[in-house]
This record gives C-alpha cells, structure tokens and sequence, in this order.
C-alpha cells in the first residue's frame, strides 16, 4: 500500500512538473485561417522552432548564441482555408513580424524578450502586451483594435497604431516615447503632457477639439490634419510649439480640413521657424 501511495505521489508530481514546464517555456501563439503563403520574421538567440499547426513537422533554426543581427524569414504554405494555431517557441526571441497573416489572435504574453512586434494588416481585436515590458517597437496598425493598453511598456520609442478603432489612448507612462503615429482612430483627446522625448506626431483624421504640444520641446513634426480644431484650437496649439531650429532644420506641421485652417493665425507657428502646410 505505501509503494503504491509512493509511486502515485511520484506521479503527480511528473505530471505538475511538465505542466509548468510547458507553461513557462517562452512562446507565442498566432490563430489563422488564411489560405496560401503565410510569412514571419524573426530575430533571437539560440533555438526557434516554428509549428505551423497543421501536421507538418516543425521548422527549426538555431541562431548565434550571443544573438543574431539577422532577421530570418520562414515561409509556409496552406493549401485550404481552417482555423491553425502557429506556435512559435524559442528562449530568448526578441523580434517578431508577423504583418499581413490574416490573424484573428496574437498572444505574445510569454516570450518577456520580445522588444519589436510588427503585426499591422491582420483582423486583430485586441492585444496583451501586459507582460512584454522590454518592447520598444510596436507597429500595429490596420487591425480591429478598439482599446490597447501600452501601461506597461515603459520603454517603447516607437507606435503605430493608427487605422484601428481607439477611442482613447493613453501614452502618460511612455517617457521614452519618440515617435506616435495614431492617425485614423476615433480620438477626441490626445495627452502628450509626459512625452518629452516626443519627435513626430501623426495624430490626423481623428476627432480632436484640442491639442497642447508645450512639453513636447523634441518635437520637429506634426500633422494633425482633418480633426475638430476650430481658429482658436489651432492658435493655441501654434502658441504651444516649441522654437524650431531655423532653416534648413525647420519644422513641419500640417493642418489642413480642420475647420479653423483658413482662419488661424499662421504667423505664431512661422515666427518659431515651423513651416505650416495645408
């Protein structure tokens, strides 16, 4: 009876190490029903194994130990339209580009190395980026995206996430953040206030009423075409440009289909060396 008891506690305790193993090994996971050809790209160290999720045998490539500087592409081709889940494994990936897959899921959530997601031109409607805490590129534009939350991405340079469907966005934890592309949303506020590392802003065709740019010293360009900025909006957001360097470093911003456009006064932006476009 004891070596029984022995041998079922041995047993156990087997079966909860694999499962935690097989939990905690880095990994991510895309869902997919596209037909065709089927494109990644990534960068890393050590091993990667690609399943592609519908028998065939896993793809396998072993990088530089210290990390590659090339970024590998791995092809794979669907003859038929079904639901597949592409899981990617692999230690230490730090970049993933997976654009234009059609995929309706991506959880990246247990690769914490990952510092580059591109994954625009898919049918995403969300995107946990809770526990990626080192990325610094995220390029997700023309997805589904109503909400994304960038909270924890302390480090990120660089955001794409325009043609989406965000209602708000929310940047005050990015510091680091150099470069803003959220064009093509449903945004009616914009808080730049912590940005100071701030260089291009791409905050077009939205429904903005205001836009203070006055923290924002780094900034150099600025298109804020078709939003909801009347003469007065847009004379406050030229008062809120920091002085440009003068010719041939002068700065741009565009204003054009804003309901003030016309009637601004444009003069407050060029007296700081900033060219004004329609």
């Amino acid at each position: 009876m004891r070596r029984y008891f022995f041998y079922i506690i041995i047993a156990t305790l087997l079966f909860t190490a694999c499962r935690k193993d097989e939990y905690e090994t880095p990994h991510m996971t895309m869902i997919t029903s596209k037909t065709g050809e089927v494109m990644i790209e990534l960068r890393g160290s050590g091993e990667i194994s690609i399943d592609w999720g519908d028998g065939t045998p896993s793809v396998t490539q072993t990088y530089a130990p210290s990390g590659s500087l090339v970024l590998r592409t791995f092809r794979h081709n669907y003859s038929s339209a079904a639901q597949r889940a592409i899981i990617i494994r692999g230690d230490n990936i730090t970049d993933l580009h997976c654009s234009n897959n059609q995929l309706t899921r991506l959880d990246v959530g247990k690769n914490i190395a990952l510092k580059t997601l591109i994954c625009y031109d898919n049918q995403l409607t969300r995107l946990d980026l809770s526990r990626n805490i080192a990325l610094e590129f995220l390029w997700c534009w023309d997805n589904q995206l109503t909400s994304l939350d960038v909270s924890r991405n302390t480090a990120l340079l660089s955001l794409h996430c325009d043609d989406n469907q965000l209602t708000s966005l929310d940047v005050s934890k990015n510091t680091a953040l150099e470069f803003l592309n959220c064009r093509n949303n449903q945004l009616a506020s914009l808080d730049l206030s912590k940005n100071i590392a701030l260089r291009s802003l791409y905050c077009d065709d939205n429904q903005l009423t205001s836009l203070d740019v006055s923290k924002n010293t780094a900034l150099r360009g600025l298109d804020c075409r078709n939003n909801n900025l009347q003469a007065d909006a847009l004379n406050a957001l030229f008062n809120s440009l920091p002085v440009s360097p003068p010719f041939p470093l002068h700065s741009v911003i565009y204003i054009r289909d804003n309901p003030g456009a016309a009637a601004c006064d444009r003069s407050i932006a060029t007296d700081k060396w900033w060219t004004v476009y329609d």
